[in-house]
């Protein structure tokens, strides 16, 4: 299989600053004749893992195995979670998009409107590796408008990018989109780095591991802490203590 990642745009960069002076002209530049208005961003803690949903990632290899357990576990989540939801929620699409925020494993991956908050993410935890920020600006044909929702997500023929409805706090405070993986029965949701068809829309700022720590803490200074990215009290408390220890 060829590298797809050869021929995506690639930034290197090694304080927020750089990193905003790069973000800046990746916003600039206009979209051509497919692409559409919306640019998305990804941050990732390492550089080598694909832009893939963390259920392809646990059932890699076993597309058969992966397309039973996803159907298996939406329908035990539609049965056992509505008592539960923090807003009521009208569609597939949506439900899809709060399991995936509450830690179910789903063919959406998680996207931001904000390139701060995708930063965060790339530097939040030390890992022993270089960091990512993805740059995504989709093509109109892949956005999901309003007869979109009318057809489950679990039959869709193409990757399709989603912005699901403000259905709880997380959402809201993150800027949240999501991109729906296509199911391929040979190799089950394919990343949209191995795909041609998506590396003209894609960017790749890539993090140097010796700057993740002191990039981290300038992003801090911005305001972009756990509490701002996540909006719950829990969150605030670890982020007032972490700045407090002994």
């Amino acid at each position: 299989m060829p590298d797809v990642r050869n021929s995506i745009q690639k930034y290197n960069c090694s304080s927020v600053d750089q990193f905003l002076v790069q973000v800046a002209g990746e916003i600039s530049k206009m979209p051509n004749d497919e692409q559409g208005t919306v640019l998305l961003w990804r941050g990732q803690g390492d550089i080598a893992r694909k832009l893939e949903p963390g259920l392809q990632w646990r059932w890699k290899g076993n597309p058969t195995g992966l397309k039973a357990a996803e159907s298996a576990m939406f329908d035990e989540f539609k049965r056992a979670a509505p008592y539960l939801l923090p807003s009521a929620i009208l569609n597939d699409w949506d439900r899809l998009s709060l399991a995936q925020h509450y830690g179910l494993p789903t063919r959406m991956l998680d996207w931001t409107l904000n390139h701060l908050v995708a930063l965060w993410f790339a530097l939040s935890r030390p890992l022993d590796a270089d960091a990512a920020v993805w740059a995504f600006r989709p093509r109109t044909a892949n956005i999901a408008v309003e007869s979109t929702l009318l057809i489950s997500p679990f039959t869709i023929a193409q990757t399709t990018v989603f912005r699901p409805t403000a259905h709880s706090p997380r959402v809201a405070m993150q800027a949240g989109w999501h991109t729906v993986h296509k199911y391929d029965p040979t190799h089950g949701l394919r990343a949209l780095d191995e795909l041609k068809t998506h590396a003209p829309s894609l960017a790749l700022f890539r993090i140097p591991q010796e700057d993740r720590a002191a990039m981290l803490t300038q992003l801090e200074k911005f305001g972009i802490t756990v509490s701002t990215v996540f909006g719950d009290l829990s969150n605030l408390c670890n982020d007032i203590a972490g700045r407090h220890q002994p």
